[in-house]
């Protein structure tokens, strides 16, 4: 993944992330089953949507869907350093989970394609 895949009009940024979150045992089985975390960036806004697992990406999308707004220009120092915490794993070479760049939209086949 490229730098330039992430260079932009920040206000126009959208971002999703998705990475391994806590196993669960279901009621149904003695099993534990992974759990990923989800979340929506946009221009300087970090939404946890909760954890998910993959087996319902139409949840994942309902929930990304519905949490993608307009950006706000108030800027706190909060906010300012947890961005740059999310920058920092945007230009790694190598950043842990899913990293979906949806600036113009973005379809529920990405979901699918992640896989740890």
């Amino acid at each position: 993944m490229g730098a330039c895949k992430w260079t932009g009009d920040l206000k126009k940024l959208k971002v999703v992330h998705i990475d391994k979150s806590f196993k669960i045992k279901s009621p149904d089985s003695k099993k534990k089953k992974q759990t990923y975390a989800v979340f929506v960036i946009d221009f300087f806004n970090i939404i946890d949507l909760g954890d998910f697992g993959l087996d319902r990406p139409d949840l994942i999308y309902e929930a990304i869907s519905k949490n993608i707004r307009n950006s706000s220009q108030d800027i706190s120092d909060e906010i300012v350093e947890r961005f740059s915490i999310v920058s920092y794993f945007l230009y790694r070479s190598k950043p842990s989970g899913l990293w979906l760049n949806i600036s113009d939209g973005f379809d529920k086949k990405e979901i699918l394609k992640f896989t740890i």
